[in-house]
C-alpha cells in the first residue's frame, strides 16, 4: 500500500469512527452576518455589562446591569507592523493626557478594536498591570530623550520602553516548520506582554487581567480566516474576532450558518496549533502539540501570501478542541480547523466590529501602508456593505494634500446615522506636527534617505532606526492631544 492511500484510508477510518454530538452550549450560531447586528442586546450584553462597570469606575454615565450604554466611543487602531504599534502607543498616551471629568479621555473610550501592530499597543496598554501614568511617563520620555537616556534617568522604565522596540524577528522561511509563526508570538509576548499576558483569556483570574478588565477600554484584537477557495479579495476572506469574554466569526463558509460566538469558560473548549503535517492532512482528533494559542499572537502576524495557495506554510494552523461533555463536537457542526492570518488579509482597520456593535462614535487610526490614500478604508467599506448592509460616508478628500483628519459617517438599515473620525497621516499632512519633535528626531527626518517618505515608510522589516520610532510616537501623540481630543469632546458635549 502506498504512503498516500495509507494516509487517505486513515482519515477515513477517522471519519466513519466520529460521532456526532450537539454543538456546545457555550456556542451561539449565527444564521447571517447580520445576525448580532440586528439584535445586540442578545449578543453583547456581557461586554455592556463591562462597559457600564467600567464607566462607574471613573463616574461617567452609565446604564444598569447589562443595559446598553448611551454614546458608546470607540477606537479603531489599524495594522501596521512595528511602526504602527508605535503611532497607536502615542494616540492612547494622547488620549491618556486629556483630562475628561475626574478622569482622562482614553478612560472614556469603551472599545478599541485593533489589527495587528494596532493590537500590540491595544494589548499591551490593556496588560499593563501598574500605573498608567508611569507607563506613558516612560514612553514620554523615551520618546523624547532617548531610550537609552529614559533608561538610564528612571531604570524602571526598561518594561515599559520594550513596547517601543525598533527590531522585530522576521523570517520567510523558518524552519522547522512547526515553529513558522513562533517568532513573531515570542516577540509579542517579549516586548508587549512582558508583564501580564493575557494569553488563555479565560478565566483571567491573574489580577493583572481583572484589573484590566475593570478599568481598561474592552479591546477585541482581529484576524482573518480562511475562505475555501483562498481568493485574493480581501472582501473574499472572513473577520475573525477575539474579546475577552470569547472568539467570533461573522461569516463562515458552513451551511446554514454563517458564524458563530464561542464564549470562554475556565473548562471546556480550547484552541490549539496543531504540527505542520497534521493541519495539512485536517485528520479528526489531530493529535496536538500541546501548545495552548496565544491569541494574542494568532491576531498579530503579519502573513505572507498569495492567491490561490500562496505561502500557506506560513499561516497560523488551529483547530478548535470543542466538547460537549465528554463528547468532541465534530466539524459538521461546525469546523474543528481555522486558518488565521493577521487581520489585513480581510480588513486592516478594526472598522468591521464596531459597526456590528453599532458603536455610536468610531475614531479610526491609519497607519497602514497604503499604496494610495485611504485603501485600508475602502477594503474595510467593502467589508461593512458585505456582512451587513451598512455604507460608510465616502471620504470627502483623497488626494495626497488631504488633511490628517476628516469627519466622516456610517449607517444601517433601521438605525440611526453614526459618526466617524478617519485619522489618515500622510508625508504631505504631518509637517506642522513634526516642527514640534526634538531636534534630533527632526533632523532624522530630513536627512536620512529611509525617512523621507514619513509616515508611510515600509512595514515589514527587521530593524528601524530609533529615531524613526520616535517619530511614530510622538506623530500619534500629537494627533491625538490636537485632533482627537477636540472631535471626541465635542461628541461628548
Amino acid at each position: 500500500m502506498g504512503r498516500s492511500t495509507a494516509v487517505l484510508c486513515t482519515a477515513m477510518l477517522f471519519a466513519a469512527c466520529a460521532t456526532t454530538v450537539p454543538v456546545s452550549p457555550r456556542v451561539k450560531m449565527l444564521d447571517s452576518s447580520k445576525t448580532r447586528l440586528q439584535n445586540q442586546d442578545a449578543y453583547f450584553s456581557t461586554e455592556y455589562r463591562r462597559i457600564n462597570d467600567r464607566r462607574a469606575h471613573f463616574g461617567f454615565p452609565h446604564a444598569e446591569g447589562n443595559a446598553r450604554p448611551a454614546k458608546i466611543i470607540s477606537l479603531a487602531l489599524s495594522g501596521g507592523g512595528i511602526r504602527s504599534n508605535a503611532f497607536q502607543l502615542g494616540v492612547l498616551a494622547g488620549l491618556h493626557e486629556v483630562p475628561f471629568g475626574s478622569a482622562t479621555l482614553y478612560d472614556r473610550v469603551d472599545y478599541i478594536s485593533s489589527v495587528s501592530g494596532g493590537t500590540w499597543a491595544n494589548l499591551a496598554v490593556w496588560a499593563w498591570p501598574d500605573d498608567m501614568n508611569a507607563l506613558f511617563a516612560c514612553l514620554d520620555q523615551g520618546a523624547d530623550k532617548g531610550f537609552a537616556n529614559a533608561k538610564a534617568a528612571n531604570p524602571q522604565c526598561a518594561d515599559a520602553l520594550l513596547m517601543l522596540r525598533t527590531f522585530q524577528r522576521v523570517r520567510i522561511l523558518p524552519t522547522p516548520w512547526d515553529q513558522r509563526k513562533e517568532v513573531w508570538q515570542h516577540d509579542i509576548e517579549a516586548n508587549s506582554l512582558r508583564r501580564c499576558n493575557p494569553q488563555s483569556f479565560a478565566p483571567l483570574t491573574e489580577p493583572c487581567g481583572q484589573n484590566a478588565l475593570a478599568t481598561k477600554p474592552y479591546f477585541i484584537a482581529n484576524s482573518t480566516h480562511d475562505s475555501p477557495n483562498d481568493l485574493s479579495d480581501p472582501a473574499d476572506h472572513f473577520p475573525f474576532e477575539t474579546t475577552p469574554d470569547g472568539i467570533a466569526t461573522v461569516i463562515d463558509d458552513g451551511k446554514p450558518h454563517k458564524g458563530f460566538m464561542l464564549a470562554f469558560a475556565p473548562e471546556g473548549e480550547q484552541w490549539r496549533r496543531r504540527k505542520f503535517f497534521m493541519a495539512r492532512l485536517h485528520l479528526p482528533g489531530g493529535l496536538p502539540d500541546g501548545t495552548t494559542l496565544s491569541l494574542t499572537a494568532a491576531h498579530s502576524s503579519a502573513v505572507l501570501e498569495g492567491a490561490l495557495g500562496g505561502v500557506r506554510a506560513l499561516f497560523l494552523d488551529f483547530y478548535m478542541g470543542l466538547a460537549n461533555g465528554q463528547k468532541r463536537v465534530e466539524a459538521d457542526t461546525l469546523r474543528s480547523h481555522y486558518v488565521l492570518a493577521d487581520g489585513g488579509k480581510s480588513e486592516d482597520t478594526g472598522i468591521v466590529p464596531l459597526v456590528d456593535r453599532g458603536a455610536d462614535v468610531i475614531v479610526a487610526s491609519y497607519m497602514g501602508r497604503d499604496s494610495f490614500p485611504f485603501q485600508d478604508f475602502d477594503n474595510a467599506d467593502k467589508q461593512v456593505t458585505k456582512l451587513f448592509g451598512c455604507t460608510m460616508s465616502a471620504i470627502r478628500e483623497r488626494e495626497d494634500s488631504h488633511p490628517a483628519t476628516q469627519d466622516g459617517t456610517y449607517s444601517c438599515p433601521n438605525a440611526a446615522e453614526k459618526t466617524m473620525l478617519h485619522v489618515h497621516p500622510w508625508p504631505t499632512n504631518v509637517a506642522g506636527f513634526v516642527a514640534k519633535f526634538p531636534q534630533d528626531v527632526q533632523d532624522y527626518l530630513r536627512d536620512d534617505k529611509d525617512a523621507r517618505t514619513f509616515p508611510q515608510t515600509k512595514t515589514l522589516q527587521t530593524r528601524y532606526d530609533e529615531p524613526l520610532i520616535r517619530a511614530y510616537y510622538l506623530l500619534g501623540k500629537a494627533i491625538a492631544k490636537e485632533k482627537i481630543a477636540e472631535f471626541l469632546r465635542q461628541q461628548l458635549q
